[in-house]
């Protein structure tokens, strides 16, 4: 269920961006603070 709302997310991005990669990064980018913040609390 989580990656398909985050590849939903890199498709929304991506319209809105114009660009893939630029969505992909924020998509990573995301996950690794969601990653970090969990891993603090």
């Amino acid at each position: 269920a989580a990656y398909d709302d985050d590849h939903k997310l890199i498709e929304y991005l991506a319209e809105v961006c114009g660009n893939r990669i630029v969505a992909r990064s924020i998509l990573t980018i995301n996950m690794t603070t969601r990653k970090t913040s969990s891993t603090l609390y």
